[in-house]
């Protein structure tokens, strides 16, 4: 299943209580941004599970626990809990309770396992979806947002919160107290399509040497923008100790700036990714995880990219991965915004 051979969920027994609360404290740290002290929601997984153990979906590979995913019945118990913590209680308090609720709030897997599991994961969420319930799942900055709107997801503003660390954690609904979930699959997906029609229309304006890096066609001067803004980055944080280096980036900027004595490219240079990193930092979750890369990777570097990866508690393999796309992003911004 999407790589990892002989992974399948089934819901995990009592006894497997310390896997649970193993596994899924790393990686919740881990996925609360630049903080890796930041421990989400680990101190409740032990209490959550007493109450409601059969509510742990496990994904297992070769007898060996990877992933895991929570969907808690909002009872009495379970409010009475998330309603103690800043993370869970918006949504504690704010979902209605006249009908049957569940709240998704707690998940794990093994960091090197990530990229082989989402698929996996992702299947399970639809098999929690079971009951004639409102389903309020939480997530910090990730990638899934797209995939719960498919489903059927709609924004719950009005239940988000932040963790510890100040990291955003953003709150979706889904009703199926008075739908099913494949009319809402099905209602769901003109909307999505429809949006990303909407984003990049077959008429986009977009000129030769300026395709979208996201578009998978390829593009010999977008490509040579690549590799010169990869370069470039590599050498910000030596640029101000020697600003002869900026000369070899000067085909980056305007033909008229090309006269610029080094210094004043140097700060040219410096300006414009700045203003790239920072207006990414306001967008959405992706564009914020590519602005956070960019800035400790390059920008303000703290060290290695392994040293990054860690201080941003995202695991080593998907940390490269972003990377790569996070380069390739800046590229395209860089381009676009001249």
């Amino acid at each position: 299943m999407n790589g990892v051979r002989h992974v399948h969920s089934g819901l995990a027994k009592p006894s497997d209580k310390s896997a649970f609360c193993g596994a899924a404290g790393l990686d919740m740290r881990a996925i609360c941004g630049a903080d890796p002290t930041d421990l989400h929601l680990a101190p409740l997984i032990g209490t959550l599970w007493n109450l409601q153990p059969e509510s742990f979906l496990g994904l297992w590979q070769d007898r060996m626990q990877v992933a895991f995913i929570a969907c808690h019945r909002l009872d009495d118990r379970v409010k009475a809990v998330l309603l103690e913590h800043p993370v869970t209680r918006p949504a504690a308090s704010r979902v209605p309770t006249d009908e049957t609720a569940y709240v998704m709030c707690l998940y794990g897997v093994e960091p090197d396992m990530e990229v082989l599991v989402n698929g996996s994961m992702a299947r399970a969420i639809p098999m929690l979806l079971r009951d004639k319930a409102r389903y309020v799942n939480l997530l910090p900055p990730m990638d899934w947002e797209s995939y719960l709107t498919l489903l059927g997801y709609e924004r719950f503003p009005e239940a988000d919160s932040a963790s510890a660390s100040g990291t955003p954690i953003r709150a979706y609904l889904m009703d199926l107290t008075r739908e099913n979930l494949v009319d809402k699959v099905e209602r769901a997906l003109p909307r999505v399509t429809g949006q990303r029609e909407a984003q990049n229309p077959p008429d986009s304006g977009l000129t030769p040497g300026r395709a979208d890096p996201s578009d998978g066609l390829p593009d010999a001067p977008f490509e040579e923008t690549v590799n010169r803004v990869n370069r470039f980055l590599k050498r910000y944080h030596k640029l101000t100790q020697y600003p002869e280096y900026a000369r070899g980036f000067l085909p980056l900027l305007p033909p008229a700036m090309h006269g610029l004595n080094d210094y004043a490219a140097v700060q040219t240079l410096m300006a414009r990714s700045l203003a790239i990193v920072d207006r990414l930092s306001g967008g959405n979750p992706e564009e914020r995880r590519i602005s956070r890369i960019l800035r400790y990777a390059y920008i303000q570097k703290i060290g290695t990219h392994e040293a990054t990866a860690e201080f941003l508690g995202i695991p080593v393999p998907s940390y490269f991965r972003y990377l790569k796309s996070a380069i390739r992003r800046f590229a395209f911004e860089w381009i676009h915004n001249e």
